[in-house]
């Protein structure tokens, strides 16, 4: 799941999904990243829907009506979007820098439907890292969410079952004008 509903205010004003990255977009970016890890991928949409349903075809597209609450909401649409599956990746559209070493390894970590797997990359050992994968167990949690919380709550409250993998480097959003030199 890629939430990429956002109002982008910090980027003070263009929507951040559509700026150029690469030969893509920045939610173009992240689409062909999970599809090249043979994922099966669900962007929910919010903000200027039809253009990012657009840059990120070939996903299937969820729209949120309550994207402008924020991350949580949109994380509860895209959950709900989703039926029978043993687990959620989620991985942020504003994160185009996302590498398929990164994905590949929190598949790898993940143990199952009553786990949840995070990145941790070495650059930012502190931090938690994404993709985070949540197990089935947690979907009813995810499906909950509201506002602008995303889902560490989710992970915090389940922490005996939460694994991280290693991953080297770091990954860093776009969030301001400054951060789109993809």
């Amino acid at each position: 799941m890629v939430p990429a509903a956002g109002l982008a205010r910090r980027m003070g004003g263009p929507n951040k999904m559509l700026l150029p990255w690469g030969e893509s977009t920045v939610i173009g970016t992240v689409v062909k990243t999970l599809i090249d890890c043979d994922l099966e991928v669900l962007v929910v949409t919010g903000r200027d829907h039809e253009e990012v349903a657009r840059a990120a075809a070939p996903a299937r597209i969820v729209f949120n009506p309550d994207y402008e609450s924020g991350l949580g909401s949109s994380i509860a649409a895209g959950a709900k979007a989703c039926e029978d599956c043993d687990g959620i990746l989620i991985a942020l559209g504003d994160m185009p820098s996302l590498r398929s070493d990164a994905i590949k390894s929190v598949i790898k970590a993940w143990a199952g439907v009553n786990c949840i797997a995070a990145a941790s990359y070495s650059e930012d050992a502190r931090e938690l890292g994404h993709p985070v994968l949540f197990g089935a167990d947690y979907l009813r949690d995810l499906r909950s969410l509201r506002g602008d919380r995303g889902a560490a709550s989710v992970i915090r409250e389940n922490a005996a079952q939460f694994v991280t993998a290693a991953v080297p480097g770091s990954l860093h959003g776009i969030d301001l004008p400054g951060d789109t030199t993809g």
